[in-house]
């Protein structure tokens, strides 16, 4: 087989591409997409923020590496906590989230790509890190999406010096063809590779953060640093008629959603046609099952416990995530027929950087959807929960077909469930089932993208219709691959400017 990617952006697509021709499998090809998507996606991936990564080996194995953030060991008094509220304008909507130091939750991303690395790859660390440093020396030139991120988050990252000083060009965000360039994360990345994961959990780097938190009113300690863990997770396995859908257990929530979602379609008869109405109805029925579950954890709990009575739920007191959220994600699979499907977020980002290194530190503490009891009131130490859920698909003899995630918060799991379908049950070839329309039920809107518009006037709904003019970031970004017999075919999920890379 040949290999295939699918990621947010050409830089972090090529260079998986360039570690598999040079020799490397899909783990050392995902550990340095996901290094240089702090450059290329750096509203939306950085060494402060969490990721969960899926892992499916050559030989049939498969893996859940957590590398979330995880909450401080101790909290400041809310008084004393440095939270700044911001309001941030999606178009249409007004969300607020805060940021400052005392936003930040204890990051995974270094220590994660790491243990990958150390599991799973084959080269040397310095050859997956050093695209990256030559990149973020000589720069990147923005494009359009990295551009709209700027916009959207200016009231965030103009906060610090440091965000002025790299995402922007005297008042204004950089603009499409300007050049962003990162010189210190690159000297930071180079540190990294010669003192692994105490290059940020020890040491001076460590000291740094955690002083600026002691000084400005943030959480993080020197124990929360040296303790952080990623954690091997048995995947939550979805059967779904012949086949089987693994994906995020808990802690995280979002395979559970992408289970109950595609549980509820499987029960039903497929439309003759996809995107008409009947097809739409179906899938209106299935986001109306899914509503309760979104407002009551505990009938969450007691529906999977129902269906899936096998699985161990872990951390149940944390199972709350609706974000709107900053994140991306990449599918890599290599000529072995390994495979990683990578997610990772920085929240909004917490607007201060960490000193000398042009990294950003997330803002999971400061979203209030993760917090159901409000602002200061997660727990301590312990993993937040998250909607980010990146998938594998699996044939009835468990052969990898399908390699698939989103960025979308709330809507991640109805994305990667509506790809899904449209394959599985619908024969689309991989790029019609991912830029295809798309529908999202909140609590009193039903959303559908323009592709589905005549089909959604003719349902009878309680809902305000609310039909886009386009496909929309909001319906998510899910970057996917799918294999027929021995050939791999990729999207990138145009919503988000995704790429695919694959040999025809």
């Amino acid at each position: 087989m040949k290999p295939a990617i699918a990621a947010g952006h050409p830089l972090t697509a090529s260079v998986a591409y360039e570690v598999m021709k040079d020799g490397g499998n899909a783990i050392d090809a995902a550990v340095a997409a996901f290094f240089m998507s702090f450059l290329t996606e750096p509203c939306m991936s950085s060494a402060g923020g969490g990721s969960f990564a899926n892992i499916f080996t050559k030989n049939g194995e498969v893996y859940f590496l957590d590398f979330f953030c995880q909450t401080p060991r101790r909290k400041r008094p809310s008084d004393l906590a440095s939270c700044i509220p911001v309001d941030l304008d999606f178009g249409g909507t007004t969300e607020r989230y805060y940021v400052g130091h005392g936003s930040s939750a204890v990051p995974g991303a270094i220590a994660g790509a790491f243990a990958l690395h150390e599991r799973f790859g084959t080269m040397p660390m310095k050859e997956l890190v050093q695209p990256l440093i030559t990149a973020a020396n000589e720069g990147v030139l923005v494009n359009a999406f990295q551009n709209y991120e700027f916009r959207l988050l200016q009231p965030i990252i103009e906060k610090s010096a440091d965000g002025r000083a790299l995402f922007f060009d005297g008042p204004d965000v950089l603009t499409v063809g300007e050049k962003l360039s990162m010189p210190r994360l690159a000297d930071f990345m180079d540190y990294c590779c010669r003192e692994g994961t105490d290059a940020f959990y020890k040491g001076e780097v460590a000291e740094k953060l955690v002083r600026a938190h002691t000084e400005h009113g943030g959480h993080i300690t020197k124990k929360d640093l040296e303790n952080y863990e990623p954690i091997f997770r048995k995947p939550f396995r979805i059967p779904y008629k012949k086949w089987a859908v693994l994906c995020n257990p808990f802690p995280a929530i979002g395979g559970a959603f992408l289970g109950l979602f595609l549980k509820h379609l499987e029960a039903q008869s497929n439309a003759d046609v996809p995107y008409g109405k009947e097809y739409l109805s179906q899938l209106y029925d299935a986001l109306v099952y899914l509503m309760p579950f979104r407002e009551n954890k505990n009938m969450l709990l007691a529906e999977m416990g129902r269906l899936w009575p096998q699985h161990l739920f872990m951390g149940r007191e944390q199972l709350w995530n609706s974000k709107r959220g900053s994140t991306t994600h990449f599918n890599v699979v290599d000529k072995w027929g390994n495979a990683v499907s990578l997610t990772t977020s920085i929240g909004e980002g917490a607007g201060y950087f960490l000193e000398g290194t042009d990294i950003q530190m997330n803002n999971m503490l400061g979203e209030l959807a993760l917090l159901p009891n409000g602002l200061n009131s997660w727990k301590e130490n312990c993993r937040l929960s998250s909607m980010m859920t990146p998938t594998v698909v699996l044939d009835d003899q468990g052969a990898l077909i399908m390699v698939t995630g989103s960025a979308g918060g709330s809507r991640i799991p109805t994305a990667i469930g509506q790809v899904i379908w449209n394959i599985l049950e619908y024969d689309l070839d991989v790029n019609a089932a991912v830029n295809g329309s798309r529908a999202f039920l909140g609590a009193d809107v039903f959303d559908i993208e323009y592709g589905l518009g005549e089909a959604g006037l003719q349902l009878n709904i309680k809902e305000k219709l609310n039909v886009w003019e386009r496909n929309a970031m909001f319906f998510g970004g899910t970057h996917t691959l799918f294999r027929k017999g021995n050939e791999w075919s990729a999207a990138g999920d145009l919503r988000r400017d995704g790429v695919a890379i694959f040999d025809k």
